[in-house]
Formats: C-alpha cells, sequence, structure tokens
C-alpha cells in the first residue's frame, strides 16, 4: 500500500502552500483547492482524507464534511 492520499482545501493560498509543504514527505496530495468543487474532487479523486478550513466562503468545512 502507498502513502494515504489526501485532499486539501482552503481559502488562503499561503496556508494551503504550508499544509503541503507540512504533509507532502509523508502523503499523496491529490489536489489544493483554494475555491469551489471541494465536493466534486472529493467524489473523483477518492482520498483517504480530506484536510479542509472550516470557514471558507463558498463551501464551508462543516457543510462540506
Amino acid at each position: 500500500m502507498g502513502c494515504p492520499r489526501i485532499l486539501l482545501a482552503d481559502d488562503r493560498h499561503e496556508m494551503l502552500r504550508e499544509i503541503s509543504e507540512l504533509l507532502e514527505s509523508e502523503f499523496e496530495i491529490v489536489a489544493a483547492l483554494q475555491t469551489g468543487g471541494l465536493i466534486e474532487a472529493a467524489l473523483h479523486l477518492d482520498p483517504d482524507l480530506i484536510v479542509l478550513d472550516i470557514s471558507m466562503p463558498i463551501v464551508n468545512g462543516m457543510t462540506a464534511a
């Protein structure tokens, strides 16, 4: 089995970059989304884990979860 596959979602580019840098050595980042398309991407990419911002403007983390 390979590394766990992670989908990241945050409305701030800087935060996505920092989280990606922290996790990329241990996980496969399948996507890092800044706006919209989170639910569709999750269904299409089938990640093992989704790390998301709870207060995003289009679809917040609570609604998406």
